[in-house]
């Protein structure tokens, strides 16, 4: 499990599909087939489904569950390089 933790501000700079693809790449190294996120209310909603995710449970207190499933899953290029060290 890992906390993915961005700034509003950061959204729409291709910061979150950058970080996404980290993410995925990493997971399917190790074999994952899904990916599994929870939002906690923070006033951008739609986060996971704007990378690809399908949404799972709604809970009152606004919070969901969204996943991911990584077969035949396609990474967006960016801007961003990123470099592994």
């Amino acid at each position: 499990m890992a906390t993915w933790l961005m700034s509003r501000h950061a959204l729409g700079r291709q910061m979150e599909c950058a970080t996404r693809s980290l993410i995925l790449a990493l997971a399917q190294r190790l074999g994952a087939k899904r990916l599994v996120g929870e939002y906690l209310p923070s006033g951008v909603r739609d986060h996971y489904s704007r990378l690809g995710s399908r949404t799972m449970q709604v809970r009152a207190h606004g919070g969901s569950t969204a996943v991911l499933d990584l077969a035949g899953f396609e990474f967006e290029k960016t801007l961003i390089a990123v470099k592994e060290g």
